[in-house]
This record gives C-alpha cells, structure tokens and sequence, in this order.
C-alpha cells in the first residue's frame, strides 16, 4: 500500500466492510466499528467517502457517506483529499426522516486513517512497476 497517513492504532475487533455494504444495509452496521475504503472528498462544509472517483465526478450522491473530520485528517487534507483512502470508525446509519437524502450514514469516532491509492498513479500500476510487469 502507499499509505502515508494514520493516527492511533487499528482496532482488530472492527469490521471489514465494502462502502456498497454500508450503503446497501445501514441499519445492520449501525453503531459497528468497521474499517472502509471509498475515495474521499474533503470539501468546505462537509467531507464525503465515495464508491469511486467517477462517482465523485459524476456526484452520484446515493453512493456516499459522510465522515466526521479529525483534527489529524484535516492536517493531512493535501495527501488525502480526492484520493483514496482506509478509514476504521464507527458507522453511524442515516436517523429516519433526516432531510439529507443523499447520504445512508457517517463514519464517526474515526481511530485510524491512511491513503490507500491516488488516481493519478493508481496502486496497481504501482504494483506492475515493483514486480516489473505491465
């Protein structure tokens, strides 16, 4: 991984999860400690984990979460803003009759973070150039 980022230590007891999962049944993770990759966008009133980079760029708003910012992910939002990332917090499903339509929950409480990959040079051409081949 390429990771460059992360505070506190992971939690061996959290959750591997897909964003699809979380998006797909909130109300069965809500209040879990999971761990999730998403590309995040880190923007001036709210941040935002997406499914993927053309769902940011197309803002396919169904396919997010939102995130609480830490004070040691907004020091880093030069490495990790429209990248991906691995995030473990807790996730938080979308309270009934919340007006924002567009998000099926947050990830709070959030212990550890770290880039996963940068789109203008993905993990796995990374990868291709370690093992050297295309």
């Amino acid at each position: 991984m390429i990771g460059t980022s992360s505070y506190v230590r992971t939690d061996d007891q959290a959750e591997d999860v897909s964003l699809i999962q979380l998006i797909a049944t909130p109300e069965r993770f809500n209040g879990k400690h999971v761990n999730v990759t998403g590309f995040l966008h880190l923007g001036y009133e709210a941040a935002s984990l997406y499914l993927s980079k053309e769902d940011y760029d197309h803002v396919i708003l169904d396919n997010t979460l939102y995130i609480d910012v830490t004070d040691e992910i907004a020091k880093d939002k030069d490495k990790l803003n429209l990248k991906y990332v691995r995030l473990q917090g807790t996730f938080r499903a979308k309270r009934p009759g919340r007006t924002i339509p567009e998000s099926r929950g947050t990830i709070t409480k959030i212990t550890y973070f770290k880039l996963w990959s940068d789109p203008a040079a993905p993990l796995e051409q990374q990868l291709h150039k370690r093992s050297g081949t295309n």
